[in-house]
C-alpha cells in the first residue's frame, strides 16, 4: 500500500474515533443482543428494510446447547435441527443466512491495528468478545477462523494477558472500541472477520475465576463453570481486506514505468518434440512474447557430480542454441534458465540420490558449482533453476540432513555467482519448491533460503492425483482440508518469504483417475487407478490441456466445482481435474491480491498452443506483465501499395490454377475406391480385432461400446427398441514403414461431415454422448471442433490385426428387446 492508501486508512481510523457515539435510542430495532457495528457485521440491522427480530439474532440463549448436541460450535449446515446456526450467525436454511460475502467495509495492511466498534444492549450480560479471521471469502470453515485468532492491543481497557484475545464488556448498554492486531503475514483481498461474544451472566467461562475483575463488570465468582458450551453467546461476520504495502495493484506496468510489473516464468519440457502430430511441440512453437522468463527443462547431475544435459541432442544437436536464437528473436528481453532436476530425475532409482549426495559433501558441491556456471555461460543461459523434488523426501532418495545441506549449497552457489568475473549480468538463481506444508517444513530453511535466490517457484499443482484412492482437485484454489493454493501461499508467506520472490505455480495439465463406479463422478469419488493414457502425452493419470479440449469435443462432460474453484471433466469411468481460462483468472487475481512476484507455468507445451495457449493468455490478461518488445526485424522496408496489389493478384491466379489442376488429376481418385486383390486387401472381417482409439481402451471396453439399451421396458410396460452396433473390419494389407496408415485407411472410407463412412455410406467411426449413440452435428461448433472430430475418427479408424492395419466399421441394426 502506498502513501495514498496509508493516508486513507489513517483518515478512516480518525473518522471512526471522531464519530459521535450512538445512543441506545438511536439503534435500529432488534431482538436483543450485542453486535459488531464497525467493520459492518453482515447481520447489522441497518442492512435490512424490515424490522429486526430475534429470529435473525446471532445466537441467543441456549441456541448452541439445544441445537448442536455433542458440538461446542455451530457449523455451516443444519445437521440436527432446522434451528441450527451457521458460523456467521444466521439460522441454517434461512434467508438471509449471512454466509454470502458482502462488500468489504475495511481495508488494512498486515500487522496494522484495527479499532472496532462493538455495541451491547440493555439486556447484554457481562462477558467478552473475541475476533478471528479466515483468509478467504468463500468456502469458509470454523477451522479456518481458528487459525487466525486476533490479539489485543494495550489500549487502556481491561485486559487479561493470559487470555489476550478477549475484550471484556460490562452488563447493559455500552459502546466499545476494542483494538486488535492484524496478523503480520496474512493477506487477503477479501477476508471474513468473525466476532464471538460469550456471556458470563449464568456461568463462568474458562479463566474467569482466577482473573481480578473490577466490580463494575458484574462478575459473580460464585457461579458455576460453563464448561465448553455456553448458555448465552452471539456471533457474526464482517468483510475486510488485508493487502500488503508492496502490493502491485494500481502501480503502473508499461513501457515507461514497470514498477508494478510481475513475472511469468514458463517451463519448456524439452522432450515434448517426441509427441505425435499435431501436438509435436517444437522450439518454433514457443511464443516467447508471453513470458518474462523461460526455463529449459531439464538438465541433470552426472555420476561425477558435474552438470549434464537432459539429452545429448541439447548440446550435440544444437537445441540449446536453436532455443536461444528463437526466443530472443521474438522477445529480446527474455531471461532464460536451465532447470536442473525434475520429478523423473528425482524419482528414478538410478539418479534420485545425486542431489542428496552432492549437497552432503563440500567437495562435491564445489565440483557441481564449478561445472554449472561455465556451462550456463557457454550455452547462453541467464541463470539456473534448481528443481529438487524434494530435500529430505526419503522415498525419492533423500536424507534427514538434506534440509541443512541444501541451505549450505544455496549459500555457496550464491557466493560463486556473485564472485564470477564477467561483463554480463549476474546469473539468476531460482528454486522449485513443494506447496505441501508437511514436505516444505522438512525440506527447507524457509526463513533463510530466500536470501540466496531470486525467485521461489511454488509447485501449487498436483495437490491431488491418482496416487490417492479418490478423485481430487489437483489445482484447488480453496478446500476444506487445507490442501490448496491459498493455504500454500499463506504458509510460505508466514514463514518469512518475501512476496515479490514467490511465484504462484499454474498447471496446464490435468490429473486423471479411473472411477470405481461411473455413476459416482463427483470430487472425492472412489477411484482405485489412474486414468488411461492420452493419445499424445501417453502417460497414465495425466492429460495435457489440449487433450482435455479434444475429449470435450468428443462428448466428455465438464463441470465447475465451486468449493475448489476448479474444473473437472468425465465420461464413463474416466475422470480428470484441471483448470480453464476462467479458473486461471481466479488464481491470477489471487496472486495479484497477495502481492506475489508473479506466475510460474508448468508447462508451456501442454497448453493448447496451436490455438493461442489460452491458459497462459489468461495469466497475462489478469496480471500486470510488461508488454513484450516487437520481434526483431531484418531491416527490410515495408511493402508499398503497388507491391501489395501485385502479390495479391499473382496469389489469386496461382490458387485458381492449382484448384483446376488438382481437380483434373484427382477426378478418378476422388470418385472411386480400390477393389479386392488376391492378397485379401480390402476383405471384411466380422471378428473383433484390437483397436487403438483415442483413450487406448481395452478390447473389453470396446466391445461394451457396441450397443446401447435405454431400458428393458417403457413406462407402458411394452418392450423398447435397442440399437445394436455390429462391428466390421477392413483389411488394409501389409504396411511399408514409409506409408501413412491413416491415409491408406481412407482409401477404403470417406470422411463425410466429420464422420468416416464406407463406400455404402455406412458409418466407420462413431461418437458417443454418454446417453445415446449418435452422429454429432459439428457444423454449429467452433472451427477447431471439426478437426478434432476428424482426428478422433482417425484414431478409432486404424487398428492392428496380425500385423496388418484394418479399418473398423459399425452397422446399425434395430432390434426389439
Amino acid at each position: 500500500m502506498g502513501w495514498s492508501a496509508a493516508a486513507a486508512a489513517l483518515v478512516l481510523t480518525v473518522l471512526a474515533g471522531c464519530t459521535p457515539e450512538p445512543t441506545q435510542a438511536a439503534l435500529p430495532p432488534r431482538g436483543g443482543g450485542p453486535y459488531l457495528a464497525w467493520p459492518t457485521t453482515r447481520s447489522d440491522p441497518g442492512n435490512f428494510d424490515f424490522n429486526w427480530n430475534g429470529r435473525f439474532d446471532a445466537g441467543g440463549r441456549d441456541v448452541v446447547r439445544n441445537n448442536t448436541p455433542n458440538d461446542v460450535w455451530p457449523s455451516r449446515d443444519s445437521a440436527y435441527t432446522a434451528a441450527r446456526y451457521g458460523y456467521c450467525g444466521g439460522v441454517a436454511g434461512s434467508v438471509p443466512d449471512f454466509l454470502t460475502p458482502e462488500t468489504v467495509s475495511a481495508t488494512l495492511t498486515p500487522g496494522q491495528t484495527l479499532n472496532m466498534t462493538f455495541i451491547t444492549d440493555e439486556d447484554t450480560p457481562p462477558g467478552h468478545v473475541v475476533f478471528s479471521i479466515c483468509d478467504r471469502a468463500t468456502n469458509v470453515s470454523q477451522e479456518c477462523f481458528n487459525e487466525h485468532l486476533l490479539r489485543r492491543v494495550e489500549d487502556g481497557n481491561l485486559i487479561d494477558f493470559s487470555w489476550d484475545e478477549r475484550f471484556f464488556v460490562k452488563p447493559g448498554f455500552g459502546v466499545y472500541h476494542p483494538t486488535f492486531h492484524m496478523p503480520e503475514q496474512l493477506t487477503c483481498s477479501h477476508c471474513v472477520l468473525q466476532w464471538h461474544f460469550v456471556g458470563a451472566g449464568e456461568c463462568l467461562p474458562h479463566g474467569y475465576v482466577s482473573f481480578g475483575f473490577p466490580a463494575e463488570y458484574g462478575i459473580d465468582k460464585n457461579k458455576p463453570a460453563c464448561g465448553d458450551v455456553f448458555p448465552e453467546e452471539f456471533w457474526g461476520c464482517a468483510d475486510i481486506a488485508l493487502l500488503p504495502q508492496d502490493n502491485p495493484q494500481g502501480l503502473p506496468c508499461d513501457d515507461e514505468d514497470q514498477s508494478g510489473c510481475m513475472v511469468v516464468l514458463g517451463y519448456f519440457a524439452s522432450w515434448s518434440y517426441h509427441r505425435p502430430a499435431p501436438y509435436t511441440f517444437m522450439i518454433e512453437h514457443i511464443d516467447a512474447g508471453k513470458y518474462t522468463h523461460l526455463a529449459y527443462a531439464f538438465a541433470g547431475i552426472d555420476a561425477d557430480y558435474t552438470i549434464m544435459p537432459g539429452e545429448a541432442v541439447d548440446v550435440d544437436g544444437g537445441r540449446y542454441a536453436l532455443f536461444h536464437t528463437h526466443v530472443r528473436q521474438r522477445n529480446p528481453n527474455i531471461k532464460t534458465l536451465l532447470s536442473v532436476g525434475g520429478y523423473t530425475f528425482n524419482a528414478d532409482s538410478r539418479t534420485q540420490y545425486r542431489f542428496s549426495t552432492m549437497v552432503a559433501s563440500q567437495q562435491r558441491r564445489a565440483t557441481f558449482i564449478a561445472s554449472l556456471i561455465p556451462f550456463l555461460r557457454t550455452h547462453d543461459f541467464d541463470g539456473v533453476d534448481i528443481d529438487w523434488e524434494f530435500p529430505g523426501y526419503l522415498q525419492n532418495g533423500g536424507s534427514p540432513q538434506d534440509r541443512d545441506n541444501f541451505l549450505t549449497f544455496l549459500q555457496e552457489l550464491r557466493q560463486a555467482v556473485n564472485s564470477e568475473v564477467t561483463q554480463k549480468d549476474a546469473l539468476i538463481v531460482t528454486v522449485a519448491v513443494s506447496a505441501y506444508r508437511g514436505i516444505a517444513e522438512q525440506a527447507y530453511h524457509i526463513r533463510e533460503m530466500h536470501k540466496y535466490i531470486d525467485f521461489i517457484n511454488l509447485l501449487s499443482y498436483d495437490l491431488h492425483g491418482y496416487w490417492e484412492p479418490q478423485t481430487g482437485a489437483h489445482t484447488a484454489l480453496s478446500s476444506t482440508d487445507g490442501i490448496d493454493v491459498q493455504d500454500s501461499v499463506a504458509f510460505w508467506l508466514e514463514q518469512g518469504t518475501p512476496r515479490q520472490k514467490l511465484l504462484l505455480g499454474f498447471g496446464t495439465h490435468a490429473r486423471g483417475w479411473t472411477l470405481d463406479s461411473p455413476a459416482n463422478h463427483a470430487i472425492g469419488a472412489p477411484a482405485s487407478s489412474p486414468s488411461r493414457p492420452g493419445p499424445y502425452t501417453d502417460e497414465a493419470g495425466l492429460l495435457a490441456y489440449y487433450e482435455v479440449l479434444e475429449f470435450e469435443q468428443a462428448g466428455f462432460i465438464t463441470r465447475f466445482d465451486n468449493l475448489t474453484q476448479t474444473m473437472y471433466t468425465y465420461y464413463g469411468d474416466q475422470w480428470f481435474s484441471h483448470d480453464s481460462p476462467f479458473t486461471i483468472k481466479l488464481k491470477a487475481e489471487f496472486a495479484l491480491s497477495q502481492g506475489l512476484g508473479g506466475a510460474m507455468v508448468w508447462s508451456i507445451d501442454q497448453d493448447d498452443f496451436l490455438y493461442g495457449s489460452p491458459l497462459v493468455q489468461a495469466i497475462r490478461d489478469n496480471l500486470p506483465i510488461s508488454p513484450p518488445p516487437p520481434p526483431a526485424s531484418d531491416g527490410d522496408p515495408p511493402l508499398n501499395l503497388t507491391e501489395i496489389i501485385i502479390i495479391a493478384v499473382v496469389g489469386v491466379l496461382a490458387l485458381i490454377a492449382f484448384v483446376v489442376l488438382f481437380a483434373s488429376c484427382n477426378k478418378h481418385a476422388l470418385s472411386s475406391k480400390p477393389t479386392l486383390d488376391n492378397s485379401g486387401v480390402g476383405a471384411e472381417y466380422d471378428t473383433p480385432v484390437p483397436v487403438i482409439p483415442v483413450l487406448k481402451l481395452s478390447e473389453d471396453d470396446l466391445e461394451s461400446e457396441t450397443s446401447t439399451d435405454d431400458s428393458s421396458n417403457g413406462t407402458d410396460g411394452l418392450p423398447r427398441r435397442r440399437r445394436r452396433l455390429k462391428p466390421r473390419y477392413y483389411d488394409l494389407g501389409e504396411m511399408e514403414d514409409e506409408e501413412d496408415p491413416m491415409q491408406k485407411a481412407e482409401d477404403y472410407v470417406t470422411t463425410k461431415d466429420g464422420v468416416l463412412v464406407d463406400t455404402d455410406g455406412r458409418m466407420v467411426a462413431r461418437f458417443h454422448d454418454g446417453e445415446h449413440d449418435e452422429i454429432y452435428d459439428y457444423d454449429q461448433r467452433r472451427r477447431r471442433e471439426t478437426d478434432a472430430a476428424h482426428r478422433r475418427a482417425q484414431a478409432e479408424l486404424v487398428a492392428m490385426r496380425n500385423g496388418k492395419y484394418v479399418a473398423r466399421h459399425y452397422d446399425d441394426e434395430d432390434i426389439t428387446v
